[in-house]
C-alpha cells in the first residue's frame, strides 16, 4: 500500500459520521469519583438512566463471588457492595462493548477474548500505576482499557483490511501491528488516536497513543503511562491471556522500571482474571 492509500484511508475514517458516541458515563463516573466529596448516591443518580447498565451491575453483585451468600435485590444495595472503583470499572467496560458490531469474516477473531483482554489489562494497568505511584491511576485505567478499540473500529468500518491483517498476522505469527505496517496500513493504535481524538479526551489519554515530542515536558506522566500498558500487555501473554493478538512486541524499557517478582505478578494478576471472568458472565458474553 502506497502512502497515499494509506492517507486514503484516514480521510475516509475522518468522514465516517457516526463511529461511535463517546462513553459520557463513564467518563463522568470517573471524573466525579476523583471528588472526595461524593457519595454513592450521586453514582446511583447518574446510572439510574442506563437500565441495562443497572442489570449488569446487580447481576454482578449477586454472583458467587461478590455476594457472600446475601442476595441483592436493588441498585443501591449492589453499588454499595461492589463499591465505587469496580461499579466505575464495570460501566466503562459495559459501554465500549455496546459501541461497536462486528462486520467482518475473520471468524477466528473473538468479541469475548478481545474483551476480557482489554478489560483484564485496564485493571491490570491501574493496579501497577497504583504500585508505581502514579497521580492519575484512572487516568491510565481509561487509556489501557481504550488502548485497541481501533481494532474495532477496523473491524466495523474497514472489513477487508482488518480480514488482511487479521489473517497475514496469524499466518506469518507476527503482532497484528507488525503486520499493518508491513502491509503499509495505519496500525490500530492510529485508529485509537483517532477515536480520542473525536471524542476529545483529555491530552493526557490522547497522547498516550500518540505522544508528540514537543509535549512530552509538558505531560510528564505519558511516557511512564505508555510504559505501564506495555508491561501489562507483556503479562497479559506471559500468562496466556492474550488470544487474539499472541504475538506483540513490547517496549523493552519497561524492565527497567517496572520490576515484579514472579510471586508478586501471581498475587496481581490472579484476582483481576477471576474479576473479568465474572464480568464476562455478568454480561452473558459467549464463551
Amino acid at each position: 500500500m502506497t502512502p497515499t492509500e494509506s492517507s486514503k484511508i484516514m480521510s475516509r475514517l475522518a468522514a465516517i459520521e457516526h463511529i461511535g458516541a463517546a462513553p459520557e458515563l463513564s467518563l463522568k463516573l470517573f471524573s466525579l469519583a476523583k471528588d472526595p466529596t461524593i457519595s454513592i448516591n450521586d453514582i446511583i443518580e447518574c446510572l439510574r438512566p442506563n437500565p441495562a447498565v443497572c442489570l449488569a451491575i446487580l447481576k454482578l453483585a449477586n454472583s458467587a463471588h461478590f455476594s457472600r451468600g446475601n442476595t441483592l435485590t436493588n441498585l443501591p444495595q449492589a453499588a454499595l457492595h461492589l463499591g465505587l472503583t469496580t461499579v466505575c470499572n464495570l460501566v466503562s467496560a459495559i459501554e465500549l462493548i455496546g459501541l461497536f458490531k462486528s462486520n467482518t469474516n475473520a471468524t477466528q477473531f473473538s468479541d469475548t477474548t478481545f474483551w476480557k483482554h482489554s478489560y483484564a489489562g485496564a485493571l491490570i494497568a491501574k493496579s501497577v500505576a497504583l504500585s508505581q505511584g502514579v497521580s492519575d491511576p484512572e487516568n491510565t485505567y481509561l487509556a489501557a482499557l481504550m488502548r485497541d478499540l481501533g481494532i474495532l473500529i477496523m473491524r466495523q468500518h474497514f472489513p477487508d483490511i482488518f480480514y488482511d491483517i487479521y489473517s497475514m498476522s496469524r499466518s506469518l505469527r507476527l503482532s497484528f501491528e507488525q503486520t499493518a505496517e508491513s502491509l503499509g496500513y495505519p496500525t490500530h493504535r492510529t485508529f485509537s488516536y483517532f477515536l480520542a481524538m473525536r471524542w476529545n479526551l483529555p491530552s493526557s489519554i490522547l497522547f498516550v497513543y500518540n505522544p508528540p515530542i514537543s509535549t512530552l515536558k509538558e505531560y510528564p506522566t505519558i511516557e511512564h503511562d505508555r510504559i505501564i500498558i506495555s508491561y501489562t500487555d507483556s503479562l497479559l501473554q506471559e500468562y496466556g491471556f492474550c488470544q487474539w493478538n499472541r504475538h506483540m512486541r513490547f517496549q523493552e524499557d519497561h524492565a527497567r522500571v517496572i520490576t515484579l517478582t514472579p510471586e508478586q505478578k501471581d498475587q496481581l494478576v490472579a484476582p483481576i482474571f477471576n474479576e473479568v471472568s465474572l464480568f464476562s458472565d455478568s454480561m452473558d458474553l459467549p464463551r
